[in-house]
């Protein structure tokens, strides 16, 4: 799956305006995803990456669309500790991830970034139903 990263300057409004210009093009954020320090980083789903970050750009924001791996768990105790086990027997390192929505309350959905390529990673976790 598609994420689209941008970092922007870390200040009041900068969020919302990035997001309005999405909204306005009639884009749906399926998911997001911040970090502050200087400059904030800013991990969004949208249904249509390619033309969010044509639309940013037109609008001086950069951006990047970063192949991540997205898995669907069920909602029970342990599902995310054995992912990360797994990952730690090959030795990869878990870069960031975050939840995302799907409307279903039996399973959740989670964004991974890891040390490895996302197409390498996908082969690893052949056991989980991938996005």
């Amino acid at each position: 799956m598609e994420q689209l990263t941008i970092y922007v300057e870390n200040k009041v409004g900068s969020l919302s305006k990035l997001l309005g210009h999405i909204a306005e093009s009639n884009i749906n954020v399926r998911s997001v995803s911040t970090e502050r320090a200087n400059m904030s980083e800013i991990r969004l789903i949208v249904d249509d990456p390619k033309r969010a970050q044509d639309i940013l750009e037109k609008e001086g924001i950069t951006s990047h669309i970063v192949d991540i791996v997205v898995v669907e768990l069920r909602d029970q105790p342990g599902e995310l500790a054995n992912i990360a086990r797994l990952l730690d027997s090959h030795g990869i390192n878990i870069d960031y991830a975050y939840g995302i929505d799907n409307g279903v309350a039996s399973k959740g959905l989670f964004a991974i970034k890891t040390s490895i390529d996302a197409a390498e990673l996908r082969k690893i976790l052949t056991d989980f139903v991938l996005y």
